[in-house]
């Protein structure tokens, strides 16, 4: 996780490789795209790589903005891009129609289909969700089973 105030690495990367010429820029562009699709990336690039990742989270809540979906890139590995909003109040009903204000986040979250079959992504979304609303749940041991009705 990077620190406040410091540079990381792919910033460093960017800088240098905009200094150089356009054409030179897309030889270098096409080389690491060819070496990322056959699996050969320098593990130096990859390591400081964001997209070289399972899940991909931004917070553009912390600069006041309201979640989005962002797009998915053919680059690298990542697969899931989780936006998190701005912590704002919002109503929520009981299942009497009982209404309390409480604080909330707005999530993008964008799947790569590619990866999995959409009956396992849309199992898995409605998990993500139960958790979400039950988060009690993630307290009971991974050996024990958990019955979720879908």
């Amino acid at each position: 996780m990077r620190k406040s105030n410091k540079k990381d690495g792919t910033t460093d990367i960017l800088d240098t490789l905009a200094k150089t010429p356009m054409w030179m820029r897309k030889i270098i562009v096409a080389l690491l795209r060819s070496l990322d699709e056959h699996g050969n990336m320098p593990k130096d690039l990859a390591n400081e790589d964001p997209y070289n990742s399972t899940v991909f989270i931004s917070n553009l809540g912390s600069i006041k903005l309201n979640a989005g979906y962002h797009h998915l890139s053919n680059w690298s590995t990542n697969s899931v891009f989780v936006v998190v909003g701005e912590k704002h109040m919002q109503p929520f009903y009981d299942a009497d129609g009982t209404v309390t204000v409480k604080p909330a986040l707005n999530l993008g979250l964008t799947l790569d289909e590619r990866i999995a079959d959409g009956y396992y992504y849309s199992k898995t979304v409605r998990l993500l969700k139960k958790f979400f609303a039950e988060p009690e749940l993630l307290d009971i041991p991974s050996k024990e089973e958990l019955t979720i009705e879908y």
